[in-house]
């Protein structure tokens, strides 16, 4: 992480009205840890969020500001609009091809109203799911057909290793899988949104 980058953005951030709170989330796989309580004010206004789980900071949060980091998917399947934001750290520009597959919109210099509406434009584009499939082949799929297709791929699977007897039917596969996937319903569960639903950006923003 670029700490210089880090603090600028989190001070440009405090100074809008529109964000409420700052929550930042560290990476988890770091051989050094980094001391980011520099950043966290008493009123709670930015926190850091180690050790949480990463749905929970999503279900918080109205815009995501993200490096170069594969979280960037996890956090779009939860229904988060995502900037990017390429100085956070020193892999490289655009290291996933976030940017250059037209997945994320980079981060502007202002979160005014006008980069507001650009970010839903952006998440409305009827050719952003085709985009999102690209990285994530699964993401807003029938599971009933990914659990049929499952289930066919593990029978041809057993029958070329010759484990006949141990064949899965699609209606014993499906129910646990089913619930496995039940752990990862995107983000305001509470709400009426749909399940993975598109990215969007709220008015009065935490990120």
């Amino acid at each position: 992480t670029d700490m210089a980058r880090l603090e600028a953005l989190v001070a440009q951030l405090l100074a809008s009205p529109r964000v409420a709170r700052v929550l930042i989330r560290p990476h988890p796989v770091k051989l050094i840890k980094e001391d980011l309580s520099g950043l966290c004010t008493p009123d709670g206004r930015v926190q850091e969020t180690a050790g949480t789980l990463l749905i929970d900071n999503v279900r918080l949060c109205d815009l995501a500001i993200c490096g170069n980091s594969t979280v960037t998917i996890e956090v779009l399947r939860g229904g988060l609009p995502v900037f990017y934001d390429a100085a956070l750290d020193a892999c490289g520009h655009d290291l996933n091809g976030h940017l250059r597959r037209n997945l994320v919109p980079p981060l502007p210099e202002l979160l005014d109203e006008a980069a507001l509406q650009a970010v839903e434009a952006f998440y409305d584009d009827p050719d952003w799911l085709g985009r999102m499939r690209y990285f994530d082949a699964s993401y807003r799929g029938d599971e009933a057909e990914m659990f049929r297709r499952l289930a066919v791929g593990i029978r041809e699977t057993l029958q070329d290793s010759g484990l006949a007897p141990l064949l899965l039917t699609p209606a014993a596969a499906a129910p646990q899988a089913q619930g496995e996937a039940a752990a990862e319903l995107p983000r305001r569960a509470e709400t009426d949104r749909d399940p993975e639903a598109k990215p969007r950006a709220g008015r009065r923003l935490s990120g």
